[in-house]
């Protein structure tokens, strides 16, 4: 009679444990075995055949081996399984005094023999013991997140809570369920509010009555190509909040007016108590605070859609020229940021960076240009090294076209510069571009400073 345990692990470890292989086992382990009851007239030996064979296909795909987790520090020999050389997971703990994962040691009993695969002391399955304190041990043992080494997940903590930890994981990634790409869950909301090519959204300028509503790609589409009626309607809106401000402003101007001339009313409140005008007053503040946010929001949705559409093409107007030179000279601002830019609709987002007294060994004589590339919508499609050519002049504004002669520089951008890299922040630290772009004393002539105005032009070629 064949040992037991024979048949099957020389399919095991030549890698051949199809599942023909564990039916074909099944039918003899079956012959061989006396304590096999069936049930007279309901389940065939077939039927109880193809069962075991199922059970041992589905339990063919479990993880079988140890824990391969990143623990920190380090786990000592004495918590590692000898045979796969992992951290134990379910460990056992043998007559002989070994610790091993369980089904590590099960195998190799079954595989190599009853014996003790560390000293060959006489073994079988009816000799481990469950080591619940090793267990214990282990699950208090610290570990970094799998994503940490991947994709920076910064999170660490015990094993028992490693599994809570991975179904939150901002780094895992998990399918978008409208478009089916995979993505992390930290990117998951803006790829749905911004990215996603099956998701609907409004224009941004619902509130203002557009009633434009499609798949996100489409939305883009729709505000490229109604940039200059959208911008009017900001602009309007922009006034007539303004003015209502302005209006709602009025009666705290009229009260502080009549405060201080002893009066009890003022002119066109007459009917309203000073104390009543006050209580008034103070009732209108959230109003006024609101309404100067919501200002504040439209006008940077204004210059967002600008630099959203300037296709690679972006002209920053530098106002109150004289004074920022100032502030540079005495350090108290000594670098203008230009608003944010996109080179295309779905392009890379960046910014100038201008040093109006210089840096380095520019200072006091040159002007300091620099790129500086931003965290965009778009960077996850996007291919990162950034790589091209950017062209940065200070624009001539004479007024004959014919004799304008800008300051000009081209660079190419150097893909293993860290300036080009994919940000990790706001705006990259780093910037490229010209320590002595041109010489402060150029630029006293009218023609690149016109009413007290700079304008500096960026064109990306990518």
């Amino acid at each position: 009679m064949t040992g037991r345990g024979t048949f099957p692990f020389i399919y095991w470890r030549c890698g051949c444990l199809t599942t023909e292989t564990i039916i074909q086992y099944s039918i003899w382990s079956a012959k061989m075995s006396r304590s096999l009851e069936i049930s007279r007239g309901t389940t065939s030996n077939e039927d109880l055949v193809k069962r075991k064979a199922q059970s041992l296909v589905t339990n063919i795909g479990k993880s079988t081996e140890g824990i391969d987790e990143y623990f920190d520090p380090p786990l000592e020999s004495k918590y590692e399984c000898p045979i796969c050389l992992l951290g134990l997971r379910e460990p056992v703990q043998t007559q002989c005094g070994h610790r091993f994962c369980r089904n590590c040691i099960v195998r190799s009993l079954r595989d190599a023999g009853n014996k003790c695969p560390v000293d060959n002391v006489p073994l079988s399955e009816s000799g481990l013991y469950p080591d619940n304190f090793a267990k214990r041990e282990m699950g208090m043992f610290t570990v970094w997140c799998r994503y940490h080494k991947e994709r920076g997940c910064p999170w660490k903590g015990t094993l028992n809570e490693l599994e809570s930890h991975h179904k939150e994981c901002p780094k895992f990634k998990t399918t978008c369920p409208k478009c089916k790409e995979k993505i992390t869950n930290e990117e998951l909301p803006n790829h749905r509010e911004k990215v996603c090519p099956k998701e609907r959204i409004k224009c941004p300028l619902h509130f203002m009555g557009c009633k434009e509503e499609n798949f996100i790609p489409e939305v883009n589409k729709h505000i490229a190509s109604h940039f200059a009626s959208h911008v009017h309607d900001l602009a309007k809106a922009v006034l007539e909040l303004q003015i209502k401000v302005d209006n709602q402003a009025k009666p705290t101007k009229a009260v502080e007016e009549g405060a201080r001339g002893g009066q009890k009313s003022s002119a066109g409140y007459s009917g309203y108590s000073e104390d009543r005008l006050f209580e008034n007053t103070i009732l209108l503040q959230p109003d006024l605070k609101r309404l100067s946010d919501r200002m504040t929001r439209l006008e940077t949705r204004v210059i967002d859609l600008e630099g959203r559409v300037s296709n690679g093409t972006f002209i920053w107007k530098i106002d109150n020229y004289d004074q920022c030179r100032a502030q540079a000279v005495n350090h108290s601002v000594p670098a203008i940021h230009s608003p944010p830019f996109y080179t295309g609709l779905y392009g890379y987002k960046m910014c100038l960076r201008m040093n109006l007294n210089g840096v380095d060994s520019g200072v006091d004589r040159h002007i300091s240009l620099f790129v500086h590339m931003m965290q965009g919508e778009w960077d996850d499609i996007l291919e990162w090294p950034f790589t091209g050519r950017i062209t940065l002049a200070i624009l001539d504004q004479s007024e004959n076209v014919e004799f304008r002669r800008p300051i000009s520089e081209t660079l190419v951008a150097k893909p293993n510069l860290l300036a080009f890299q994919k940000p990790t922040t706001h705006r990259n630290h780093k910037g490229y571009g010209y320590v002595e772009f041109c010489q402060i004393d150029q630029l006293v002539q009218e023609q690149f400073v016109k009413n007290n105005s700079m304008l500096v032009r960026i064109q990306v070629f990518h």
